[in-house]
Parts: structure tokens; sequence; C-alpha cells
């Protein structure tokens, strides 16, 4: 069954330290790396946008006060709704992250990491779904990694 009216609220986990960006962060909070002239977190936010999605709940943690500034600029920016939350145990996973999202969700969600990636086509297919069929549902890549 396909989704009839898109009304989904994208929450985005950006609470970690990014351990393994250590070398890129220079001093600012994983999702505020910059790629190509944007912060990781702005290029998912904008891939979101592009597929019709234009309401936000960011969970942050680390430095959270650096990825709020930057959240409150994008929302001026682009006109958008995006509203943070805080996840005091930030350092224990993204487990907690969605534990302090869950009062912030009533409707449908798509979840997406702020430094993870993807193609406008993947979340486009998503939003059609009709949720209730499943409960849920996850996207995984199967390529090979090399190294």
């Amino acid at each position: 069954m396909v989704r009839e009216n898109v009304n989904l609220k994208v929450l985005i986990i950006a609470s970690g330290r990014g351990k393994r960006l250590a070398s890129l962060r220079k001093n600012v909070p994983k999702p505020l790396v910059k790629l190509l002239g944007l912060t990781l977190i702005e290029r998912v936010i904008l891939l979101s946008k592009e597929c019709g999605l234009r309401d936000f709940l960011v969970v942050v943690g680390f430095e959270h006060q650096k990825i709020e500034e930057h959240l409150a600029f994008i929302e001026r920016k682009y006109n958008l709704r995006i509203q943070s939350v805080y996840n005091p145990f930030w350092d224990k996973g993204n487990g907690f992250s969605l534990l302090q999202a869950q009062p912030f969700l009533r409707e449908d969600f798509i979840l997406l990491m702020s430094d993870h990636l993807f193609a406008p086509e993947i979340l486009k297919g998503l939003i059609l779904e009709d949720f209730n069929n499943y409960g849920g549902i996850l996207c995984i890549d199967r390529s090979k990694k090399s190294g």
C-alpha cells in the first residue's frame, strides 16, 4: 500500500562524540564537519527537504550548544521546522537518543543519522510506504567495503 499524504517527521540522531571522524572534526562536533562547503547535518536535512520533508527533530548531546546554534541557522535559511532535544546520556549509544526523542514523536517518522549520506531516491521510496503494514522499515547497505 502506498502512503497518500506525506506527513512525516524526520528524527536525526546527532548526539555522539564522533570518534571515527576525530581526525576530520578540527574542534567541531561530527555533525558540523564540512563536506564540499556544507556541514554533514545540513546535507542530511537538505536531502530530506528535497524529498518534501520539512519537520525535523534532532537529538543532540556532545557539544550540543554548537549544533543547536547551527540548526537555528539552517532552520532560518531554508524555512524549516527544526526542534532539538538534549540527550544527557549521549555517550551511551543511539538507543538513549531514541528514548529522549520518544515524547516528541506522535506520528510516523524517518530515522536518520547526522553523518549518513544517501541518495534521495532511497528516501523518496521510503516516504511513500505505508508504515502500518510493517511497524518499521530498515534500510541497509549490502555493498562490500574495501579495507
